[in-house]
């Protein structure tokens, strides 16, 4: 690989470590990535594909170590796989890993007036932040299941009197929509819809009530 920090040039050398993942020679591909990084030391995409590998291995100190380092390269840029990470982390039980991930987002120089993403997501680090520091007391958290939780993040859940209705808005490509889902007979969770115009907009729409 050539020592020449430009796209053109990068485009066919970080395809080709990921050509090693998609084979499953797992340390070729460490291999690959790491003179990549040093390589072209200002992308980041070296540093969150070894963040995933690492973690993938359950070599968690070093998937933190290389998500920490995109962040730090272009934080704006970085935003989307290392919350992508965070909610993989997430979902395998790694709550305090993933804390970790987005308190760094939460004091890094990301730019919150650029884009809408950012400042949606800006809140709901914080949010996420107050929870885990201040939960709820005799409230236990639990995954609702596919039809509910996604790969995007879903939050503000309001669910009706009767318990057979649940609303809450779900953010998908950085815009916030309400989903809508109802308990069948067996009284379990549907599959979540979109609820559509209206309410939703082409503007984040979040935080809905029942009446």
């Amino acid at each position: 690989i050539k020592a020449q920090d430009s796209t053109r040039a990068f485009k066919p050398a970080f395809y080709a470590c990921e050509d090693f993942i998609k084979k499953g020679k797992t340390e070729k591909a460490i291999r690959c990535l790491e003179e990549l990084r040093r390589t072209f030391p200002r992308q980041i995409k070296p540093c969150i594909r070894l963040a995933e590998i690492y973690y993938q291995l359950n070599e968690k100190e070093q998937a933190l170590l290389f998500a920490n380092q995109a962040i730090d390269l272009n934080a704006n840029e970085a935003l989307s796989p290392v919350m992508h990470l965070a909610n993989l982390m997430r979902k395998k039980g790694d709550e305090a890993l993933a804390l970790k991930l987005q308190n760094r987002l939460l004091v890094s120089d990301m730019d919150t007036d650029k884009t809408k993403q950012n400042k949606q997501v800006q809140n709901q680090l914080k949010s996420t932040q107050i929870l885990n520091t201040a939960p709820i007391p005799d409230v236990q958290l639990k995954n609702l299941g596919p039809n509910i939780n996604s790969s995007e993040n879903e939050y503000l859940p309001t669910i009706s009197l009767d318990g057979q209705t649940l609303i809450f808005t779900r953010n998908h490509s950085g815009n916030e929509d309400f989903f809508v889902s109802a308990r069948d007979s067996n009284q379990n969770w549907i599959a979540a819809v979109n609820l559509g115009y209206p309410p939703n907009t082409g503007l984040p729409d979040g935080a809905a009530m029942l009446s």
